[in-house]
């Protein structure tokens, strides 16, 4: 049974996310992520981070915990307040800063249009 979902979100209109950054980062941001995903973080990663974190609730990815402080997976928001996370993945993670990656990772490959999976 999925007991959370983690969501990092702060309601901006989408015009003002996409003029912050229009263009690729260097996959060297992606790096720092995976190094620390937590704590302090470059002003690039920062800028990053918000676009990702200020997504539209309706397709963006969070990690669900499954048991407390032991297990996640990935799922998907439907935008529809009341409705269910949709879990996108049967991948569990025994780790929060793998479970952070992977959001980490889908978030990038849907702005950028890159994937990360060579990266770890």
């Amino acid at each position: 049974m999925i007991a959370l979902a983690y969501i990092a979100s702060v309601k901006r209109p989408i015009e003002k996310v996409e003029k912050i950054m229009s263009d690729k980062p260097d996959r060297r941001i992606a790096q720092e992520f995976r190094n620390q995903p937590f704590g302090h973080h470059s002003p690039e990663l920062q800028r990053v981070l918000y676009k990702f974190r200020s997504h539209p609730m309706e397709g963006k990815y969070v990690f669900l915990e499954i048991e407390p402080h032991k297990r996640w997976t990935i799922g998907q928001l439907t935008g529809v307040r009341g409705e269910s996370v949709k879990p996108v993945s049967e991948i569990v993670y025994t780790s929060i800063e793998d479970a952070e990656w992977e959001v980490f990772k889908r978030r990038w490959q849907f702005y950028f249009e890159e994937s990360l999976d060579d990266i770890d």
